[in-house]
């Protein structure tokens, strides 16, 4: 299957490997769906709407793989400092540990 995104301009841009790996670079700096439609000069709707309710789309895909991967970096960080006795990392750790406990019940 051939996915595509549709430009402002009505065209539609095909999602190349290298075009998903810019999305997934830029879902790791946290761009928002209208900062990704403008950069990509993409149509802001049609981007919304695959990140809203087409979670196998490859755009979706790169976009939300990049956005948890910087995540998972950040969050590694601050356990490996609490672990270090960090008082500041250990009170984000424990938030994070008690946030997946909300929503894994």
């Amino acid at each position: 299957m051939n996915y595509t995104i549709k430009l402002r301009a009505g065209a539609r841009l095909d999602l190349s490997e290298d075009l998903l790996k810019k999305i997934e670079k830029f879902g790791a700096v946290q761009f928002s769906p209208v900062q990704l439609a403008d950069i990509l000069g993409a149509d802001r709707e049609d981007v919304k709407d695959v990140l809203m309710h087409q979670e196998k789309h490859p755009f979706n895909v790169a976009y939300h793989k990049g956005r948890l991967q910087a995540e998972f970096q950040l969050r590694e960080k601050v356990f490996d400092l609490a672990n270090k006795n960090s008082s500041q990392a250990q009170e984000l750790a424990k938030r994070f540990i008690d946030e997946n406990r909300i929503h894994l019940v």
